[in-house]
């Protein structure tokens, strides 16, 4: 016997089921926020990106996990512009404000400072060092029994 497949994107019923799933709630507003105001100077790629990344990421920063909200909401390059980085899909992150400075900070006081707030087990931390790297900057594992 077939299963009835209640997902979909052909009916009402469907398209319902689709956004009633667990862990795809991204908060609309914030979405329409980003589409409107796009960031200056930067290509049409990274906006576009910006977004999509945004919703694939369910509004939630790739270290913390957290929800964002406006105002936190930072697009990393993960290989930074001037090292021959591109605003592609694959080359953006999306983060929170606070990650996003602990990423390039190089002054031990503000490395501690942001560790201390954010508070990162081990998984996220190695997350956050692998971004560093692709950054060029030191490892923030010194610092991390602080």
């Amino acid at each position: 016997m077939m299963k009835r497949h209640i997902v979909n994107s052909y009916t009402t019923e469907g398209r319902k089921a689709i956004h009633k799933k667990p862990g795809r709630n991204i908060d609309t507003n914030i979405m329409h926020y980003l589409m409107r105001t796009p960031i200056p100077y930067r290509s049409a790629a990274y906006n576009d990106n910006r977004i999509s990344l945004y919703c694939a990421q369910f509004g939630k920063c790739a270290i913390t996990g957290e929800k964002l909200e406006i105002g936190d909401i930072h697009c990393h390059h993960k290989l930074t512009k001037h090292l021959g980085g591109s605003d592609e899909y694959k080359n953006l992150i999306i983060v929170s404000e606070s990650v996003h400075r602990l990423i390039h900070a190089t002054n031990p006081e503000t490395i501690r400072k942001y560790l201390q707030k954010l508070n990162l087990d081990a998984k996220q931390l190695r997350k956050l060092n692998k971004l560093r790297s692709l950054a060029n900057v030191e490892s923030c594992l010194k610092f991390d029994a602080i």
